[in-house]
């Protein structure tokens, strides 16, 4: 609720200005609090505070609000806390890119979305969850049906594991 995260808050801020280190943990928890509720631009403050407070941000720090802007539908946003990112000398992580993976597929743009997988194979961090985000995408467009049931066959040779809610979907799309 909005009063258990504003109570949060005050209490981060409360140990600040007494003086005392505030555990990167109550980082984590507050900012997904904000991003959860929508709540980006505190996040970004918060990420700041840690910063300023010699707590440096961490990959998990920057997805959380990676996530965020991404759930938003927020491409130009991501992508800049992407780079500021890899600026501050970290590397994006599978959980960076199936976030951006999930945004090109709820903006229907299908062709990043499989260039995206792609790069990640030949990096070599694609992965169970890479696959059945694309699968899912796949199965909500009537014309990718062809494509998915070839991601699911690949998936099934290749000991990839299909979920079960990608699987329910494609069998009620299939006529």
């Amino acid at each position: 609720s909005s009063k258990t995260l504003e109570g949060r808050e005050w209490r981060v801020m409360a140990q600040l200005n007494a003086g005392r280190t505030v555990p990167r943990e109550d980082y984590y928890v507050l900012l997904k609090e904000l991003v959860n509720n929508n709540n980006l631009l505190r996040a970004e403050f918060w990420l700041q505070k840690a910063m300023d407070n010699w707590i440096n941000p961490d990959v998990t720090m920057y997805n959380i609000i990676i996530h965020g802007y991404c759930r938003r539908g927020d491409m130009k946003e991501a992508t800049r806390w992407r780079s500021k990112m890899i600026t501050f000398g970290l590397h994006p992580d599978i959980f960076t890119e199936t976030a951006f993976l999930q945004c090109h597929i709820s903006k229907g743009d299908m062709k990043m979305a499989e260039e995206l997988v792609e790069r990640l194979k030949i990096e070599g961090l694609v992965d169970n969850a890479c696959y059945n985000i694309l699968a899912g995408g796949y199965v909500n467009n009537p014309a990718y049906q062809d494509k998915a049931l070839q991601l699911i066959q690949f998936m099934e040779a290749s000991g990839f594991k299909l979920s079960l809610k990608v699987a329910a979907k494609y069998l009620l799309s299939v006529p």
